[in-house]
Formats: C-alpha cells, structure tokens, sequence
C-alpha cells in the first residue's frame, strides 16, 4: 500500500477576486471625481482669465451714458451727430484740474479698426489747439451706429433721425453696436435720454 505524506500547508494570506474588484472600483471612482473637479476648475478658469464681450460693453455702454448724462449747449462746442460719429460738451474729468471742468467729448466709429473710440479734451487742451488721444472703447464690431430722437413738430411724433445738426440737443442718443460673433453676429443697443434735450 502507498503512503502519502501529508506536509502542513503554510498558510499564505492573499486578495480574493471580491476584494480586488472593490478595489479597483473604489480607485477608478475617486479618480473620477478628481478628475471632474480639475475639469470643472479649469472651465472656471478659462471663463475668468477671458474677459467676455458682454462685460466690455456693459463697461462701454456705462460710460456712453454717464457722458450723455452730463452733456449739455456750450457755445464753443457744437452738439454734432451723424450716423457713425458724435461730439458734444459735456462735463469732463481732467488731470490737471481738481474739479471736473468743461469740456468736448466725442465717440467715433472707426470702420479700419473695427473699434468705437472715445476722445475728450477739457477747455485747455481744446483752445491750445491739443488733439486729445483716442482710446479704444470697444474693440471687434462690425457697426457702430448712432442715432437721435427728436419731436417732430408738424406730426406731434416722436422720430429718431441718422443726422444731428439742429442747435438744440436731442431727447435722446441710440447707439447700436453689432458684434462679430460665430454662429451669427449680436446686436447690442442702448438708448440714453438727455436730461437737457430739447
């Protein structure tokens, strides 16, 4: 008869296949949401270090108004409006004096730049015959167009009219501004009264 000789097994301690497949299942979903995290965070990024178009011309739409608001009938300086520029007096802020004298600002839209600019001269700068410095107010547009609103007084109606060239200031001011945008271009437009129009 042949004998088998049993030897003692030495217990060797090992991963089942259960705990292996929790394992790798708790790994893959803690990379998952650390991943998602990262991704979330650089959108975030991205998002803040673009400065949108939108707050641009929130910027620029503010500005447009506060001079408008302050604008008034200087007999050194005519109210003009066409249909893609405006000057006009208003009251100006200026480095060299400590309050805010008079002065001519004036928005044009350069068609070569694809930019409205915004210029301003206080009294000073403008009898020392100083040309004042563009600045850039809103960059990549197709159109900027202004437009003026006058009581007609034959029809007792309200128009708005391309061409300012009356001596009196108009009711209000309209500036469209069409941006250049993928799928199809924005239209942004912001009307503003004058507090002394006519």
């Amino acid at each position: 008869m042949t004998k088998f000789k049993v030897s003692k097994c030495q217990s060797v301690r090992s991963f089942t296949l259960i705990e292996l497949l929790i394992v790798v299942s708790m790994v893959a979903m803690i990379g998952l949401a650390v991943y998602t995290t990262f991704a979330s965070g650089l959108k975030v990024w991205k998002r803040v270090q673009a400065e949108p178009f939108e707050e641009k011309m929130v910027i620029a739409f503010d500005k447009f108004s506060h001079d408008l608001h302050n604008a008034f009938t200087f007999t050194g300086i005519k109210f003009a409006g066409r249909k893609d520029s405006l000057t006009f007096a208003a009251v100006v802020v200026s480095r060299g004096f400590d309050f805010m004298p008079i002065g001519k600002v004036s928005y044009v839209f350069d068609p070569a730049a694809n930019s409205l600019l915004r210029s301003q001269a206080d009294m000073a700068e403008i009898f020392v015959d100083h040309s004042p410095n563009d600045t850039v107010i809103i960059d990549n547009i197709v159109t900027a167009e202004f437009a003026y609103l006058r009581l007609d007084a034959a029809t007792n109606n309200y128009i708005w009219v391309d061409d300012w060239a009356l001596p009196a200031l108009p009711l209000a001011v309209r500036l469209q501004v069409e941006y250049e945008h993928e799928p199809e271009n924005l239209i942004f437009t912001k009307t503003v009264d004058i507090p002394v129009g006519a």
